[in-house]
């Protein structure tokens, strides 16, 4: 069996233009929280005492918690699952330099492959990390204006 090096450039594509989602997703966000932030300073200068300042500002802290709890328990779940193939890609390499022998082409797609999982964990667990975030302020900012 031969390493098919197109499989293997499409997976690594894959995971770049993930990669570049979850940027994109990152400045969405940003410029969001802003426009949020923006939007709640003038409740509070407007009329802090209102029914929907406070209704507004009483979302603040348990979304925000919500959201990056979320974000929290995928990056340490991710973490775990990448660590983990990281480990036995560590073991495969170290368990070849001592029986002080190249690896045979079978090892090698085995390497290649795990070294690709490990990539892609970790563009997954990047994923699961930005989605919370972007999704509540994205949320919060499309709500908002309807109400500017």
């Amino acid at each position: 069996m031969m390493i098919d090096p197109l499989s293997s450039w499409m997976r690594w594509n894959d995971m770049a233009l993930a990669m570049m989602t979850n940027s994109a997703k990152m400045g969405e966000a940003w410029m969001a929280s802003g426009r949020v932030i923006d939007h709640r300073l003038g409740l509070l200068r407007a009329d802090a005492g209102s029914v929907a300042a406070q209704g507004e500002l009483a979302r603040m802290v348990p979304e925000k918690m919500a959201a990056f709890s979320q974000s929290g328990w995928a990056a340490m779940s991710g973490w775990w699952a990448m660590q983990s193939d990281m480990m036995r890609l560590g073991q495969d390499i170290a368990f070849s330099a001592l029986r002080m022998q190249s690896p045979g082409p079978q090892a090698m797609r085995a390497s290649m492959a795990r070294s690709q999982r490990v990539a892609g964990k970790m563009t997954k667990a990047a994923t699961a990390m930005v989605t919370p975030v972007h999704k509540t302020v994205t949320a919060n900012d499309r709500r908002l204006k309807k109400t500017r």
